[in-house]
Parts: C-alpha cells; structure tokens; sequence
C-alpha cells in the first residue's frame, strides 16, 4: 500500500491529534503543516475550503491523503474509513 497524507492542523486541536494517531497507527507516513504558524498552510486551507465547502469557515483537521488513484481530502476526523478502505485494497490485490 503506497500512501501518504498532509495534515493541515494547529496547535491544541483535539481533531489533528486523533487524525495523526490514525495515521500513525495504520503506519501511512504524513507531513503536519500548522495553519497558525505558516502562512501558506493556512492559505492552502482556506483554498480547499474555498473550492470545496463554499460558505463555511475553514477548520482543522483537513488530511490530504495520497493513494494509488490520486489525491482524497478528508475534512474532520473520518480518516479513519479511508484507510480502512485503502487497507482493504491492499490486501485484495
């Protein structure tokens, strides 16, 4: 299984430290990137936001999984069910 995620998080978010449990769990190698410490972190959130969730107020967790087909953004905690299903894939193939 060839995945690899980004974490868009910030400081004393419950959230970002269950996401990166999870990926740490299911062993996926990640990048954290703190959207109150770097700038472009947090533009790059508000573009995801912008694109995808129109209207709401950007928020962390944001994972940006990287698999086999492409890229999969995952708002919240639900990483979780991607992994499992990526996990799954990897073991039928």
């Amino acid at each position: 299984m060839s995945l690899s995620a980004t974490v868009l998080s910030q400081p004393s978010c419950p959230g970002c430290t269950f996401v990166k449990k999870a990926l740490d769990e299911f062993h996926v190698p990640y990048t954290e990137l703190n959207v109150r410490e770097d700038a472009a972190a947090e533009t790059m959130l508000r573009a995801i936001y912008a694109d995808v969730r129109r209207g709401q107020v950007p928020a962390t967790p944001v994972t940006i999984l990287v698999t086999p087909q492409g890229t999969e953004t995952i708002f919240g905690l639900d990483v979780r069910t991607s992994l499992k299903r990526w996990t799954r894939r990897a073991v039928a193939a």
